[in-house]
């Protein structure tokens, strides 16, 4: 293990620390660091996975270091490939320091290298070259993550919880850990299918693995709320017990807690545990834009605190400066409050940003819809189609819009593609409802609400803020929904 760089010791990248901190007031008690993902230089050039997932790791372990701030796996990532100067990337990601490297991997051997820089001035602050076995990368992602913090400890105030809980017990486990994750994140029906058999193989290979098994509940969530394509009776049991055995395993793994979340929130409707299960996800991460994103949409559907969540979002923000996700959501935010103006112009901020971003097509097609502008929310939500596929949501909402502009026979078009789709395998009851809506069938819209009930539809809590369904909140038997629900609070 060599050691390169102008700066030799960890007693000397602390001195440069502490020189930042004092030129930057205030920033000693917010130091922040964005992990870049590694350079893959194997030859055969197929550990993109591997290089990713070690980043994304050393994020995570970073995370519990206390006061310090580390920016979240989206905005680094998404710098990846820009050829950007670091002191660029320092200004656009908003951070103190940058850690960036490589890995090559040779039979069973493997090469690290790893640099911290000052993102102001980008100069290098030190290097580490790491030449070890294969199975021995748990320690260098140890050691990595350690030669950044731990003299930050004593000399800086900040206090770094040491824990094995992200470790599997043999490399193979790892390996089809990471191989999940780099699937995962591509946030497609296919790839998260193989996420989930890679996580499957992670935790055949080490049922000990915590993390393993809590991503598992998370993808099965994905599978119920994200997308609605699999029913609460196939996912949600086997998500619980995913999610439990991660806990039981590990309690202070912040993921598991995000994971019962999700469910006590879009499953459950159980405002009490989803609040203290995202504030504890929160509490031993504080880095997690995710959690904090999901924690708004809590705050939004299950409370009606809109302002709430919009302050939790822009703290979100400011972890994930490029995560388009978190940006569109504080537009469906001023959505719900029903002031489209704003919603729209939030929402045309993100496509400035990436006009190719489907999600914010969806949004502003809701927007527009909103504001009887049907031609153009009908334009906006085909745009989202071409860019993000026709998912069920999709076909729903265009029923929907098409309904309210008269265009009747695509509205029903649309409509029976849905129920095709559900004698298949399984759509969500609430985007029939929505399509009845549109075409003002107000009965039909109630007795696919009722069904979407009683299958604890992942996508049903909507109802409570969503102005899609505002010419039902008069009616009773909206009210009866909410009070069956146990939601009578966000009854109109």
């Amino acid at each position: 293990m060599a050691l390169a760089g102008p700066h030799g010791s960890a007693g000397e990248v602390v001195s440069d620390l502490r020189g930042i901190a004092s030129e930057k007031p205030g920033r000693a008690k917010r130091f922040s660091i964005a992990v870049l993902p590694f350079s893959d230089l194997s030859p055969e050039r197929d550990q993109d996975y591997f290089c990713q997932g070690l980043a994304e790791e050393l994020i995570n372990t970073l995370a519990a270091v206390r006061g310090l701030r580390v920016l979240a796996r989206t905005s680094a990532f998404a710098i990846q490939g820009q050829g950007l100067d670091v002191r660029e990337i320092g200004r656009r990601l908003r951070v103190d320091t940058v850690l960036e490297g490589s890995v090559r991997k040779s039979g069973t051997r493997l090469r690290v290298t790893t640099q911290l820089v000052d993102a102001a001035e980008g100069y290098q602050l030190w290097s580490k070259k790491f030449d070890r076995d294969l199975d021995d990368v748990f320690s260098v992602q140890d050691e990595i993550a350690e030669t950044v913090a731990a003299e930050l400890q004593s000399e800086l105030g900040f206090a770094k919880e040491r824990s094995d809980a992200r470790r599997a017990s043999n490399l193979e486990a790892y390996d089809a850990y990471l191989r999940g994750l780099f699937a995962m994140n591509r946030w497609t029906e296919d790839w998260v299918e193989r996420a989930l058999a890679s996580f499957a193989d992670a935790v055949a290979r080490d049922p000990g693995y915590a993390l393993g098994h809590a991503a598992i509940a998370e993808c099965l969530v994905w599978f119920y709320s994200g997308i609605g394509i699999r029913s609460a009776a196939e996912t949600i049991p086997r998500a619980r017990e995913s999610a439990a055995r991660a806990l039981a395993l590990a309690p202070e793994l912040p993921e598991p807690h995000k994971v019962r979340g999700l469910i006590a929130m879009s499953h459950d409707w159980d405002r009490k545990a989803a609040e203290a299960s995202f504030a504890r996800a929160i509490e031993l991460n504080p880095s997690s834009a995710d959690a904090r994103l999901w924690n708004a949409w809590r705050l939004s559907l299950l409370e009606g605190s809109h302002a709430e969540a919009l302050s939790e979002l822009r703290v979100a923000e400011d972890l994930d400066p490029l995560d388009l996700k978190v940006k569109t959501q504080i537009g469906y935010v001023y959505y719900f409050l029903r002031d489209f103006e704003r919603a729209e112009v939030q929402l045309r901020k993100v496509l400035l940003i990436d006009p190719h971003f489907a999600f914010a097509h969806y949004g502003l097609g809701d927007v527009h819809a909103q504001q009887g502008r049907y031609d153009e929310a009908i334009s906006e939500l085909e745009e989202s189609v071409r860019l993000g596929g026709s998912s069920v949501n999709h076909l729903a909402i265009l029923s929907h819009v098409n309904g309210l502009a008269g265009r009747e026979a695509e509205a029903r078009r649309l409509l029976a593609e849905i129920r095709a789709r559900d004698s298949r395998g399984y759509a969500s009851p609430i985007w029939s409802a929505l399509a009845h809506l549109g075409l003002l069938e107000i009965d039909a819209a109630f007795e696919w609400l009722d069904r979407a009930f009683e299958e604890r539809d992942g996508s049903l809590i909507l109802v409570t803020a969503s102005p899609e369904f505002d010419p039902l909140r008069s009616d009773p038997r909206f009210r009866a929904l909410l009070a069956r629900m146990g939601l009578e609070h966000r009854a109109p």
